[in-house]
């Protein structure tokens, strides 16, 4: 017996750096979202002061997803096509809009360019595209008597 599938959305930046630096802070900063874990708090504040007010619930289709560590998180750090953790996914219930998309995409460029937390240097050394990967997920369950 086969349930219906739950299809999601993964919104994904690829870069040339190791993404476990910076994904918390890259995601709260493009879309405003934090997980329970509370990293990147102070980039969320920034989202809300610098966009539009009407925009400020703009991502209100984020999702978020437990981690290894039972926190359950908006985003983590994702493989890119060289099988190496460059890349960070945000997760989304449903399709993301253009403007979110083209949103994202400038936010991921400001915040490449910001100086990261521990040195002057810019957060991230390159962004080398975007993704959007449509997942679907089925359970298939079966029943035996026992």
């Amino acid at each position: 017996m086969s349930k219906n599938p739950i299809t999601t959305w993964l919104f994904v930046i690829d870069t040339a750096d190791y993404a476990g630096n910076f994904e918390r802070d890259l995601c709260a900063f493009i879309a405003g979202r934090v997980g329970d874990c509370g990293v990147g708090e102070e980039f969320a504040k920034l989202f809300v002061s610098q966009v539009d007010k009407s925009d400020e619930y703009l991502f209100n289709n984020v999702i978020d997803e437990m981690d290894d560590n039972g926190c359950r998180r908006p985003t983590s750090i994702y493989l890119n096509n060289d099988n190496k953790y460059h890349s960070v996914v945000i997760f989304f219930e449903s399709k993301p809009s253009s403007s979110q998309i083209q949103l994202m995409k400038e936010r991921s460029e400001e915040f490449a360019n910001l100086p990261n937390k521990w040195s002057k240097k810019p957060n991230i050394s390159k962004i080398l595209g975007f993704r959007l990967i449509k997942r679907i997920i089925t359970t298939t369950t079966q029943e035996e008597a026992v």
